[in-house]
């Protein structure tokens, strides 16, 4: 008995799948094989952010300038002002008898 047109379509049906599904493979293999071969200098994966400086310079003096200049968040006094809390010392004399 002779195949029906039903399963010959069926089988010409698998057979162009199947060799889609071999031109599919057959690209990812190159694809892969492009990626393995190129040189890892050329493509570099991340790029380091450039180093900005911690410290500027003054250009007239050359020395180093504090990053907020006399916009500095705080100044140091010369007298703090929690000092007025703190008493003085008593000088206590320790006799020799005791």
């Amino acid at each position: 008995m002779p195949p029906t047109d039903d399963c010959l379509e069926e089988w010409e049906k698998n057979e162009r799948l199947e060799a889609t599904r071999r031109n599919y493979i057959e690209k990812r293999k190159n694809e892969i094989r492009e990626k393995e071969d190129t040189i890892l200098g050329v493509v570099p994966y991340r790029k380091k952010p450039e180093s900005r400086p911690n410290m500027y310079l003054d250009e007239k003096t050359g020395l180093p300038l504090f990053t907020y200049g006399k916009n500095a968040p705080f100044k140091r006094y010369r007298t703090p002002p929690n000092l007025r809390h703190y008493k003085n010392m008593k000088i206590v004399k320790i006799s020799e008898n005791a």
